[in-house]
């Protein structure tokens, strides 16, 4: 697989005015918040990858959520979504040219959460 990603992909420090990405990092914070809000045993219940398609003003952004089992006590979860642009963009690869965001977070089998830093997001942006 070929892709090259660069640039900021964070919706939490993004500070762009386009509308259409300003949008898609609602979609992304909005979706990280409403999983913080469950428990780790419904979390359990979600697959390992789960990719959903929405349309924002005219596009078709790709959402998909990543579970991945750290240890048996911890779990972390991202939120990624990549919306087709040529308008300077973050991520090229054969899949597509457009930009990227992801944002992610860890919880433990006491329900408690924490924020996944940058370093460790790298791999989904």
């Amino acid at each position: 697989m070929f892709r090259i990603s660069f640039g900021d992909a964070s919706c939490k420090k993004y500070t762009g005015s386009e509308k259409s990405l300003l949008d898609v990092c609602n979609l992304v914070l909005e979706k990280i918040q409403y999983l913080k809000n469950l428990r780790i045993e419904q979390l359990e219940k979600w697959s390992n990858i789960e990719t959903t398609e929405i349309e924002v003003n005219g596009k078709i952004a790709t959402l998909t959520v990543f579970k991945d089992t750290v240890s048996q006590e911890k779990a972390l979860i991202i939120v990624q979504a990549f919306y087709p642009t040529w308008r300077y963009p973050n991520y090229l690869s054969f899949g597509g040219v457009g930009r990227i965001f992801a944002e992610g977070f860890y919880i433990d089998t006491k329900n408690e959460i924490s924020d996944a830093k940058d370093s460790e997001l790298w791999p989904y942006r």
